[in-house]
């Protein structure tokens, strides 16, 4: 392909759907590791006249460090609350302005005093829960994959 992309479309089988499938890129020479999740298989159904997805990215979630297991703790009590968007497929996500205020409140970070190394420390949070596998984000929003 021109692009530089080889992706399949392979029907799978809902009850509930007119239409329903799988896409997968099979080569993609433009994915990279920061890039991994825009490559990732995503199963596309259309239900009710609106379409939903699903990701089918199966690897385990990998470690991280404690004080990122904290940041992912402060995200899961936002998506447990009533600040949440949600998306399609029923799935809540956090504003990250929102997820970055409980990290505050939790002493995970130092917003007022600390504002630059706040960020930074935060951006390390929402990267390597990302790499791990752990949260997708888009924009301003993130969501737990498992």
């Amino acid at each position: 392909m021109a692009d530089g992309h080889r992706h399949s479309l392979d029907v799978v089988k809902r009850d509930e759907t007119d239409i329903s499938f799988c896409l997968q890129f099979k080569k993609a020479r433009e994915r990279t590791p920061a890039t991994r999740l825009d490559f990732q298989d995503v199963k596309i159904a259309l239900v009710n006249d609106r379409w939903e997805h699903e990701l089918t990215d199966t690897r385990p979630p990998a470690k991280v460090s404690p004080q990122t297991e904290k940041a992912l703790d402060a995200l899961m009590n936002i998506l447990a609350g009533d600040q949440v968007v949600m998306l399609p497929g029923s799935r809540r996500a956090a504003h990250r302005d929102h997820w970055a205020a409980e990290c505050n409140a939790r002493g995970l970070i130092d917003m007022k005093r600390k504002e630059k190394s706040a960020t930074t420390i935060f951006n390390r949070f929402r990267r390597e829960l990302v790499a791990a596998n752990r949260i997708a984000c888009e924009g301003d929003l993130q969501w737990l994959l498992r």
